[in-house]
This record gives C-alpha cells, structure tokens and sequence, in this order.
C-alpha cells in the first residue's frame, strides 16, 4: 500500500514585498514559525542561513536531515522570487 506523506512543508504568506510571513513542517518536531528568515527577508539578509537558524530536520526513513535542509531553503527562496 503506497503512503503519501510529506518530507517536508513550507507555507510562505507575502503581506507585502519585506514582510512575509513563513511556515515549516517536517524539519523540526513540530510545525513552526520561521522567524529568523521573516527577518532575514525584511532586511535582504541571507535567507538560507536564517533558515538554518530555524529549522531542526532529523533524518528518518523518508530524508536525511541534509536532504529536509537543503529541499526547505531552495523551495523558499523559490516561493519568495
């Protein structure tokens, strides 16, 4: 029987061009606010490191911690274009 679930969740909600808001799931214990990278996209910081900074991932039977990190920032800075 096939599972669909997911390696990793990002939700981004732009109210304007430096303040968004930004969600993960998947890549820390529960799902959570990604503050660090809110600010990050206020300032025109690095994003990916305030990520970094955010997220937790855990390697288990669906990714690596490596693989949850790295698919998390590029799926966010491609929501943030």
């Amino acid at each position: 029987k096939a599972q669909s679930i997911s390696r990793i969740i990002i939700a981004v909600r732009k109210l304007s061009a430096k303040d968004v808001r930004i969600a993960a799931g998947c890549v820390a214990p529960i799902p959570l606010r990604c503050r660090n990278a809110e600010q990050a996209v206020a300032t025109a910081g690095n994003v990916r490191a305030a990520l970094d900074q955010d997220i937790k991932p855990i390697d288990d039977v669906r990714a690596t911690a490596v693989y949850r990190s790295r698919v998390t920032g590029n799926v966010l800075l491609r929501l943030l274009e």
